[in-house]
């Protein structure tokens, strides 16, 4: 608060007696408006410092009027905030957040993806490179038998993961960095077992099926099995296939043994690619090969 000082004389001023005027005399004004005497006196001795040069005489008057910096009939001249202003302020930004926070998230998860997608391709790629040197073209490796079964005619899920898991250990392991491979085998029931996986230093994993001509391999990025991302935006689906006319029909050309699933069927623009994966999940793969493994602003959630 403001106290205007008016002299009737000349202004002079002894201070224990001018605090004392100015606590009477302004004090009492310091109490209207939830002001204290106190206030009053402070506010007034810092006026006396201002008109010390002159001397009080006898007969002169003093008079002071209160003046508040923060009116409440215009309360823009308030110095702090209201709390129908602050819990205004509290809920645009909560708005904002809620906003823009899963955005956030989704890029920084899809970048983490995106660099796991192409570290895998190009590190799957140059292990079956390498492993064709010491094991021969890929259009001659096996995995027997394909699918086996049970006397009852079920999988044998049992033989299914060793057989896999020798095929990796023979034609990909020498090759490839990884942390440990998890046996999917669980019971003899029909449901029961899964394929083994694959775990690397990053938290990525990959996951082998048999077919008669071939694996099917399935990577997830690190977040993809983890946080249960959409399938679509943290996993990927290939296939390695042994003969050569099936690579042909499979992947587009004999010497292509490793593609994405289905590679053909999902069309060779990015409309056709992009419609298919809208569609079906399996030629997301393909979509994300041509878009050098980003997730465009228009790629299926």
């Amino acid at each position: 608060a403001d106290f205007a000082l008016e002299d009737k004389g000349a202004l002079g001023l002894n201070t224990s007696v001018d605090a004392f005027l100015g606590s009477q005399n302004c004090g009492a004004l310091g109490s209207n408006g939830s002001e204290d005497a106190q206030l009053g006196s402070e506010n007034f001795r810092a006026l006396e410092k201002r008109h010390s040069n002159s001397a009080l005489n006898a007969g002169d008057t003093l008079s002071c009027h209160y003046e508040p910096t923060c009116r409440r009939s215009n309360p823009m001249t308030c110095n702090g905030f209201t709390l129908a202003e602050v819990l205004i302020t509290l809920g645009i930004i909560g708005v904002v957040a809620a906003l823009t926070i899963p955005t956030l998230m989704q890029k920084f998860d899809d970048r983490k993806a995106t660099t796991a997608f192409k570290k895998f391709y190009s590190n799957i790629n140059q292990a079956l490179q390498l492993s064709e040197i010491d094991n021969g073209k890929i259009s001659t490796w096996t995995i027997n038998p394909p699918s086996p079964r049970l006397e009852n005619g079920k999988q044998d899920y049992a033989q299914n993961s060793v057989n896999l898991i020798n095929f990796f250990n023979t034609y990909l392991a020498p090759y490839l960095k990884y942390t440990e491979i998890i046996d999917g085998y669980v019971d003899e029931s029909e449901d029961g077992g899964d394929n083994p996986y694959i775990y690397f230093a990053d938290g990525s994993s990959m996951g082998m099926n048999n077919e008669s001509d071939g694996i099917l391999i399935s990577f997830y990025a690190p977040q993809g099995r983890i946080n249960n991302v959409t399938q679509r935006r943290s996993a990927l689906l290939f296939q390695l296939r042994f003969p050569d006319n099936v690579a042909e029909t499979q992947c587009g050309s004999k010497n292509m043994h490793f593609c994405p699933y289905n590679y053909t069927s999902c069309g060779t623009t990015r409309e056709q690619k992009l419609a298919n994966c809208e569609t079906s999940g399996s030629c997301c793969t393909s979509l994300l090969l041509y878009d050098n493994w980003e997730f465009k602003e228009d790629y299926p959630r």
